[in-house]
């Protein structure tokens, strides 16, 4: 389960996350999110707890995050 939080109170935006799931066995799971809301939760269900997870793991948008795990 994820949950992200658009910040800014001036506009939300309607955006793709890359989203990169690492598991304790090694596994890569590239996974696409849809953001359009002020705050959203996903379920993507893994075999494994996950290791470490990295949003946004190209660069491609601008923000920032705290340590996910």
């Amino acid at each position: 389960q994820l949950t992200i939080q658009q910040q800014q109170d001036h506009h939300l935006f309607d955006f793709p996350m890359e989203l990169r799931i690492e598991l304790k066995d090694g596994t890569i799971i590239d996974h696409k999110l849809q953001i359009s809301q002020k705050e959203e939760t996903f379920l993507i269900p893994t075999k494994v707890k996950p290791k470490q997870i990295l949003l946004d793991p190209e660069s491609w948008l601008l923000f920032e995050y705290p340590n996910p795990l």
